[in-house]
């Protein structure tokens, strides 16, 4: 019997696993995988920190980036010395020291095959998360739709900064609504790490946790819930440690990041400010342009849209109000961003964005099953 039980507990996600294997496999094997072309964009960077780490010891990557490439093309960063030929990440290193075994075992292919189990990974959570507020196997079917239907099809064949920045803070979200703090801390922080522009996103959910903890307690538990918070913000603050450490040893200063001091052909140029897009116009387009709108892109999310009417009167409400607010949350940060299309397809800045939508279409799927299979009495 207890063998039954813990195949039971296991198989939805067996099946999730499954599915989007059967998707994502010849999806990738669709392509000349030996030709590397998945390395677009800023993976090729990202590869090229793991090729230095393992050639050289250490992330001057002026001598890495391979024959032909302009160093000064704003993909890279000057590094605390202010030595032009002593160039340094400008993006975050913990995707690349994360996946460097198995760029050291495999080559490229490697990092595909990583960047595979990411997304795989990515639904997964989400089928937990969903469990939260449906049943099993409207959990399961919402996880196979948004894995296979959704922009996470295209970036399997693809070395995604934004799948592994997505995966971090999902676990993190889910282990804050399971109330395992000091693990949502630390991979909440670790989010941050992953890409700085989860740093909102760890806001909302914290401002969560303390509503949680600290308010919505009973009164003779708000002592056991200041702990349980301070905790939390000491796990967070942990996981922020190696972020701070790469930046003070590579640009100087712990609040220093490499999008600070890229580095193009007009001189030193700060990315952060690169926020000057009309924010009502940019928000729209996040939404509907052509190429990298979300709901043009990945038109399930408008029933997604039709959800949100249907989980008004739903237990658990906070949890997801809190969804809500992170899809704003991203979709606000980024509405002004001047790159805002720099995807190949789609808006790769909004993956969590798209993951967390799902939560909203397990309703409309959930009515649908409600209508044509009534439970029985």
């Amino acid at each position: 019997m207890k063998i039954a039980s813990k195949i039971r507990g296991v198989l939805p996600g067996c099946i999730v696993v499954g599915a989007l294997l059967l998707a994502y496999v010849p999806h990738i094997l669709s392509h000349n995988v030996r030709s590397h072309d998945f390395l677009k964009g800023d993976c090729y960077y990202y590869k090229t920190m793991i090729v230095s780490m393992l050639e050289d010891g250490d992330l001057v990557m002026s001598n890495n980036i391979g024959k032909g490439i302009d160093p000064l093309n704003g993909f890279l960063a000057l590094g605390k010395d202010d030595d032009l030929e002593r160039l340094v990440p400008k993006h975050p290193i913990l995707l690349p020291v994360v996946s460097l075994p198995f760029y050291a075992v495999l080559g490229s292919v490697g990092l595909l095959l990583f960047n595979l189990l990411v997304i795989v990974a990515v639904f997964l959570v989400m089928y937990g998360i969903l469990r939260l507020f449906y049943d099993t196997w409207i959990a399961v079917a919402t996880s196979v739709l948004f894995g296979v239907a959704t922009l996470f099809l295209n970036y399997s064949y693809n070395y995604s900064p934004d799948a592994f920045s997505t995966l971090i803070f999902l676990a993190g979200l889910y282990c804050a609504f399971l109330r395992r703090h000091g693990a949502a801390g630390l991979l909440l922080g670790l989010a941050i790490f992953a890409k700085l522009p989860n740093l909102p996103l760890v806001i909302v959910v914290t401002g969560y946790v303390a509503w949680d903890l600290l308010l919505r307690a009973e009164p003779g538990r708000r002592a056991h819930g200041m702990g349980r918070f301070a905790l939390f913000v000491l796990c967070l603050g942990v996981a922020l440690i190696p972020l701070a450490w790469s930046n003070q040893a590579l640009y100087g200063a712990p609040w220093i990041f490499g999008y600070h001091r890229e580095i193009t052909a007009a001189g030193l140029d700060d990315h952060v400010g690169n926020f000057n897009q009309p924010f009502v116009r940019g928000f729209v387009r996040l939404l509907i342009d052509g190429e990298h709108g979300l709901l043009t892109t990945n038109p399930i999310l408008l029933v997604s849209g039709v959800g949100l009417a249907c989980l008004w009167r739903r237990s658990g409400r906070a949890e997801l109000v809190v969804i809500g607010l992170l899809c704003l949350a991203q979709l606000a940060f980024f509405a002004s961003y001047d790159e805002w299309n720099h995807s190949h397809f789609s808006n790769r800045f909004l993956m969590t964005t798209v993951a967390l939508s799902s939560v909203f279409a397990a309703a409309v799927l959930e009515r649908v099953v409600r209508v044509f299979a009534p439970p029985m009495e």
